[in-house]
């Protein structure tokens, strides 16, 4: 006999069922923070009827130490009476935000998605559950009106993106919350959701209720709809200029030696007869498929080369992308990379970091930053994920850091003898967008680690290492589309 839904767990899963979110037997990594939103998120999916293999995943971000364990123990709890597998991963925010240069929110962000990639990967699962909800979506809307952003980002928050749902999506924090309370399910309240010095914060507590009291009482409501007008004609102009891409653009892909590469070719009169909205698009889907990440400025300067630039005039960008009008065609590419005197060869993936000494080393062209450490055997501390650790003695600087090359094998640690790293790509799910930029570590062109997957056998720490070499990485702060 099928147990009844509640009204609440009925309207997500009829969201899950409209929009394809789920499928039967899916394995779910459900991101669990014990907040309102996460709790009920996990309870929801644990009630539908879907056979669903869930794992929950407890990000520590090390910045609430007095709250985090009774945050803790209630998850724990929540889990043990559902059955359900809980993992914890502490991270260091304070430390990617003081390293990178970037906010406590956006570092929080980017280890939090991190660290469920992580899990992910490690057990094979098929999706990321988060629980946004429709007031995260408003605030949402006006952090990314704040830091400029252009109708994609406007559009906000999707159902799916890759392989990260969001269920919840449609639903207020006042439902969510009155749900919990019919089912006397506790959940805990983070301190930091009261801490001014965050913009979200000051939006939920200070701005909204401003304009809900003087101007539009239902500014929530008019917002989502106004971002889902937007939503829609953003994907008429994704579709316009996918049409356009493939009249104008052409892709040639080359081999020297069994290396590959891409260069890309713009025809100007096929390109300029569009309108600008139309030609911001394709400029900064050439960037990003070429790994250079975009700017409004750069995307205007491509333009303005396109419009007004003499043949013969080159713009160099981010990756060593060069870009550069020839007549009535521009041209992108990067050019053949030169010896830097220790031995650098051309790669397939037109990059090639050499790594001298311990440090961090920022990897643009794969969006993170590889960090470098040396621990003493004896006092190494307890293996985190996305964290690599091998024998130090084993390897000898300067090390390379590059995008794996076509046929390239290594021996994973404990595997049965030696394996193409495009198969393990496979195997692990690794989507194929960051396959070609994924960073591997090498030693005088010996593979040691597939950066945040696997070490090389030979390098493995074993009962005669002394000194160990910790391989990690942060990715960079995810940004939207310009557009």
């Amino acid at each position: 006999m099928k147990k009844k839904l509640y009204p609440f767990q009925k309207n997500i899963s009829n969201i899950i069922s409209k929009h394809n979110l789920l499928q039967q037997d899916n394995k779910v990594i459900v991101a669990v923070s014990g907040g309102s939103d996460s709790v009920a998120l996990l309870s929801v999916l644990h009630a539908l009827p879907l056979k669903l293999k869930l794992i929950a995943v407890y990000v520590d971000h090390c910045l609430r130490p007095q709250e985090t364990p009774a945050e803790i123990a209630q998850t724990q709890t929540l889990c043990a009476t559902l059955g359900i597998k809980l993992v914890i991963r502490t991270v260091d925010v304070k430390q990617l935000a003081e390293r990178s240069k970037t906010s406590i929110e956006e570092a929080a962000r980017s280890l939090r998605y991190q660290a469920l990639a992580e899990v992910k990967n490690l057990h094979n699962f098929d999706k990321i559950a988060v629980g946004h909800h429709a007031d995260d979506q408003v605030e949402e809307f006006f952090i990314r009106l704040f830091r400029g952003s252009g109708s994609t980002g406007l559009a906000g928050m999707q159902l799916q993106h890759g392989d990260i749902i969001r269920p919840l999506l449609f639903e207020t924090k006042q439902a969510i919350e009155q749900y919990l309370r019919d089912k006397t399910i506790p959940w805990s309240t983070d301190s930091s959701n009261c801490n001014r010095d965050f913009l979200r914060n000051r939006i939920r507590h200070d701005l909204l209720p401003n304009i809900e009291e003087n101007f539009n009482p239902g500014i929530r409501n008019t917002l989502l709809h106004t971002m889902n007008v937007i939503r829609e004609e953003d994907d008429f102009l994704n579709h316009m200029s996918e049409d356009t891409f493939a009249q104008c653009v052409e892709e040639h892909y080359h081999s020297d030696h069994d290396h590959q590469s891409l260069s890309i070719s713009l025809d100007i009169d096929g390109f300029l007869c569009h309108h600008l909205a139309i030609r911001r698009r394709i400029l900064e889907k050439i960037c990003w498929k070429m790994a250079s990440r975009p700017s409004f400025i750069i995307i205007a300067d491509i333009d303005l080369l396109a419009q007004k630039g003499e043949s013969g005039k080159e713009l160099h960008l981010s990756g060593g992308l060069r870009v550069t009008r020839q007549q009535q065609t521009i041209n992108f590419n990067h050019p053949p990379l030169r010896g830097t005197g220790r031995g650098t060869k051309k790669s397939s993936n037109n990059y090639i970091l050499i790594v001298d000494a311990l440090g961090s080393y920022h990897l643009p062209e794969a969006s993170m930053t590889i960090q470098l450490e040396e621990e003493a055997a004896d006092v190494a501390q307890p293996l985190k994920q996305p964290q690599l650790r091998v024998d130090l003695d084993k390897v000898q600087f300067p090390l390379t850091l590059r995008g794996v090359e076509p046929g390239e094998r290594f021996t994973p640690y404990n595997g049965a003898g030696s394996k193409k790293i495009a198969r393990y790509f496979n195997e692990k799910k690794l989507d194929k967008n960051k396959r070609p930029t994924w960073p591997i570590l090498l030693c005088a062109n010996s593979v040691v680690a597939i950066v945040g997957y696997a070490i090389e056998h030979g390098v493995r720490v074993t009962e005669t290492t002394t000194r160990i070499l910790s391989i990690s990485y942060v990715v960079d702060a995810e940004t939207t589309s310009l557009y």
